[in-house]
């Protein structure tokens, strides 16, 4: 308490232990709520499409039966040897994905990742299937 004649001093710094208590408690909430949201995503639709000339480029097809180029379906390893025949030149040609909209991300990013190792530089994915 103080005595007469005495000043109080306020104290300007704020008192942070429950603003970090409060994060703290939401933090733990978030950590423990993500794992269990299972949101759909759905890939965004394409509003203009111009017309897409291929120029000899090789357009693979990805969806639920599995990665398909023209009309056979390939495995992984069979994929990986169509990139280095197909870009191992370095002719700087596009490789053209179709995947289907209901598909999990996973699935092109793996095709993606087989593409780079295989020295493809340009992956176009294409929204709507090639006109022929």
């Amino acid at each position: 308490m103080n005595r007469p004649g005495e000043f109080c001093t306020v104290v300007h710094s704020p008192n942070i232990t429950p603003m970090i208590d409060v994060m703290l408690v939401l933090l733990v909430i978030f950590m423990v709520v993500t794992p269990l949201i299972r949101a759909e995503q759905e890939l965004p639709r394409a509003v203009h499409v111009d017309r897409l000339e291929t120029n000899g480029d090789l357009t693979l097809r990805l969806d639920r039966g599995g990665t398909w180029l023209a009309g056979r379906t390939l495995s992984r390893e069979q994929l990986a040897s169509v990139f280095k025949r197909f870009y191992g030149d370095g002719k700087g040609l596009n490789l053209l994905v179709e995947v289907d909209r209901h598909l999990p991300f996973g699935a092109f990013d793996a095709v993606a990742h087989a593409a780079r190792a295989a020295g493809v530089t340009r992956i176009t994915i294409v929204a709507t299937p090639i006109e022929k």
